[in-house]
């Protein structure tokens, strides 16, 4: 006799997986949407909640290159290299052929003037929140409003 109880659980894993993936791109949007925010405002919290968005939509879809790359965007808006560095290389791990990659790369060693080269390691865990109280520098905004506005299906 045919056991429906498995059947149930397959379909319920379906419908969970579906969720995920519908939260996931409702978070993108909604960190688009602030990033967008930002770029008019030139309001930090709205690069805050960009980033809370993002982690989510990693929370949801962990190998959604485009998350990370947005992050990557976000921390070099900040000023902070390492973590703009740090979430480019996660993109790359799990979507090297991401059209976007290379140009951000050359975009981050333009603007921190450093060679973004180095190993791909495991990815490590997930860390930090954004602190507003971080600088804006007027050049580097431009020069990536200039990459967000070529990229903006990214």
């Amino acid at each position: 006799m045919f056991n429906f109880d498995i059947l149930k659980e397959a379909k319920k894993k379906s419908l969970d997986e579906s969720d995920f993936f519908e939260k996931a791109e409702s978070s993108y949007e909604e960190a688009l949407k602030y990033i967008r925010n930002f770029q008019q405002t030139k309001i930090k919290k709205e690069l805050e909640l960009a980033a809370e968005k993002l982690f989510e939509v990693i929370k949801y879809k962990r190998k959604q290159a485009k998350a990370y790359i947005w992050l990557s965007y976000i921390f070099i808006i900040l000023d902070d290299s390492k973590m703009a560095i740090k979430y480019l290389k996660i993109a790359e791990i799990f979507e090297p052929d991401f059209p976007k990659i290379n140009e951000l790369k050359i975009l981050i060693e333009k603007t921190f003037s450093l060679s973004t080269s180095c190993e791909k390691g495991p990815v490590s865990e997930l860390v930090g929140k954004i602190h507003t109280n971080a600088q804006v520098d007027p050049k580097k905004h431009s020069q990536l409003r200039a990459f967000f506005n070529r990229n903006k299906s990214a």
